[in-house]
């Protein structure tokens, strides 16, 4: 029994009866010194062994005669209900910056907030995301976009469309893109959010000041979308890791659009305005 214990076995089959001792005695032992699975192999004829056996422990019972595929299977499926689930595999999710595709949902988000993207924005995005950072030919695109399109019509035109489209929902600026950038007799790149230096001293009074400096500053739409994710994320984050607020922090820094006035800027929209106000009084109540 303790080298039963000791080999860590997977699998017991105890085959009854056993001259001299009891089954359901060695049954409940085995089961509480160990936790194999147990299958207990008895007489046809002996009905009652069956509930004895299951009350004593045994994850299953199997009557005489029986056939070796039939053991076989019994064998793999207790093995597997002991062994618990198999792991599942890490979904497929791609970053860049607060884009964020989880592509087995089949979602999209920027700054946690969720995207509209049709399904050919969608693939380009994917495309363009796994490889971030290095050009991808206009082929290939028009390829993606192509794909499952019984028709076969899908043109250069369609795919700049689909480029433009992609630009209004996820660049803070769409009329200079910096993140979806044409490479010019290639094709497009997407780049990612450069790392901002870690801010020294107390992060929290700082944060508190990039949030009032983000109500002076003039956004295009989707520039105040990433705003009002990050205070999302800022809200959920304040009794956390530092570390989640040191990255909104940062987002926000990317987000200053500089001295130039981006295409379709607008101030802050009044609902957010008052959020980021009682967010930045709950970082940094002692400055008012």
């Amino acid at each position: 029994m303790a080298g039963l214990a000791a080999r860590q076995a997977d699998l017991v089959l105890l085959d009854l009866p056993l001259p001299g001792v009891p089954g359901a005695d060695l049954c409940r032992v085995l089961r509480a010194r160990s936790s194999a699975g147990i299958i207990v192999l008895g007489a046809a004829h002996f009905e009652p062994d069956a509930p004895i056996a299951l009350d004593c422990g045994a994850d299953d019972y199997l009557a005489k005669p029986f056939g070796l595929r039939e053991l076989v299977a019994r064998i793999r499926a207790v093995v597997r209900r002991r062994r618990g689930p198999e792991p599942r595999a890490p979904q497929d999710v791609l970053a860049g910056g607060p884009v964020v595709l989880d592509v087995g949902a089949h979602r999209a988000t920027l700054a946690g907030q969720a995207l509209d993207l049709p399904l050919k924005e969608f693939q380009l995005l994917e495309t363009l995301l796994r490889q971030a950072g290095r050009p991808v030919a206009r082929a290939r695109l028009l390829h993606t976009i192509r794909s499952g399109d019984e028709s076969g019509h899908q043109g250069s035109n369609t795919l700049s469309v689909h480029i433009k489209r992609l630009r209004t929902k996820i660049e803070p600026d769409p009329g200079a893109p910096s993140h979806l950038v044409t490479v010019r007799g290639v094709g497009y790149k997407f780049v990612p959010w450069p790392a901002q230096p870690t801010p020294p001293g107390d992060l929290r009074p700082d944060l508190a000041d990039a949030l009032r400096t983000a109500l002076g500053w003039r956004l295009p739409p989707a520039g105040w979308m990433l705003v009002d994710g990050l205070a999302r994320e800022i809200e959920r984050s304040l009794n956390s890791d530092p570390v989640e607020l040191r990255v909104a922090r940062q987002r926000l820094d990317l987000l200053q659009p500089g001295t130039a006035t981006p295409a379709g800027a607008q101030p802050c929209p009044e609902h957010l305005s008052e959020r980021l106000e009682a967010i930045a009084r709950r970082l940094a109540p002692d400055r008012g």
